[in-house]
């Protein structure tokens, strides 16, 4: 009798993978861990805490889970994989996550405060404490860095406590309060100088020499008052209607002997003299030795007489001798 050789069927390669990773995924079809959670690589959080949702990249129904509370607005935090884990497990799932630093960064969105907003509560601060609203220069030079309040957060709780300054050298120091959150307040030390200052008028553009100056021409900046001297031009009236001694910058302070009144005679040019002693009045011509504006005395020579003399302008190429005052005779 011939035996019968049975031959045995090998399972497809292909389903026996297939099969496997069934069997596999059963295996961790279990209660409480049904569902793969993966980190994020990092995470930022708008509130108070941070929840399995802000760092879980597929959280489902344990993200409202808190995992620990948030850091201030602005700043980052690293966040250990454990504590993860340990909220994982108050929400019912045990399984582990990897991570290969083993921590996640997480930011806390902030809105910094702008530099105005705080010079503004320093400048009411000081002007209360002083009694006076005197222009000041505020210029803080001592905080931790940039200061942030959750994106929300209203500035008009800003608060300046603890005020000290010192009237000679214009220092201040204070104590910044804003309270946010529930609990929470940003309170930190912030120092500076308050300077007072005057408004000064400028050009608002470069000007060449003999150029005229109108009111549309002029704007105004801030100076500390301890750069402000008498030679300078304070009053917006020293400037309209003055002619440019020498090209001029514009947003500079201004001298007052960098303007003059337009000339109305030039050195050199013919003028006519109006003679004036006592009742009498007569005319003579003249040759001017000086430049000269409206209002000034400058010296002429009567080309009738060759007598040096002086007069005073009184308009274009014309001039007023009085009491014929002589310098020199020729």
């Amino acid at each position: 009798m011939i035996p019968v050789r049975r031959r045995h069927h090998r399972p497809d390669r292909n389903f026996a993978t297939l099969l496997l990773m069934v069997i596999m995924g059963l295996a961790v079809m279990v209660p409480g861990t049904a569902q793969a959670y993966m980190l994020k690589s990092a995470a930022e959080v708008n509130g108070p805490f941070i929840h399995l949702s802000d760092v879980l990249a597929d959280a489902g129904k344990i993200g409202t889970q808190r995992v620990a509370l948030a850091p201030d607005p602005g700043e980052t935090m690293s966040l250990q994989l454990h504590v993860i884990e340990s909220a994982m497990r108050k929400a019912g799932v045990t399984q582990s996550l990897a991570l290969g630093n083993g921590y996640i960064s997480v930011r806390r969105s902030g809105r910094e405060i702008p530099s105005h907003i705080l010079e503004g509560r320093i400048f009411d601060a000081i002007a209360a404490k002083n009694g006076t609203r005197s222009q000041l220069n505020i210029r803080i030079t001592g905080t931790r860095g940039s200061l942030y309040l959750p994106p929300e957060s209203d500035f008009n709780r800003i608060r300046i406590e603890n005020l000290e300054t010192d009237n000679r050298s214009g220092r201040f120091s204070a104590t910044l309060v804003v309270p946010y959150d529930v609990n929470a307040q940003l309170r930190t030390d912030i120092s500076g100088i308050a300077e007072p200052v005057m408004r000064v008028p400028v050009l608002a553009h470069a000007l060449s020499r003999g150029e005229m100056v109108t009111r549309h021409m002029i704007d105004w900046i801030e100076l500390p008052e301890r750069r402000v001297n008498r030679t300078m031009v304070l009053d917006v009236e020293q400037l309209v209607g003055m002619e440019v001694q020498r090209p001029l910058k514009a947003g500079q302070p201004l001298r007052i002997s960098d303007v003059r009144h337009p000339l109305m005679v030039e050195k050199g040019s013919l003028v006519t003299m109006t003679v004036v002693n006592g009742a009498l009045s007569l005319s003579a011509t003249g040759k001017a030795m000086q430049d000269g504006a409206m209002g000034e005395t400058i010296r002429l020579i009567n080309t009738s007489t060759n007598r040096m003399i002086e007069a005073k302008v009184t308009g274009a190429g014309t001039v007023t001798v009085t009491g014929m005052s002589r310098i020199a005779s020729r």
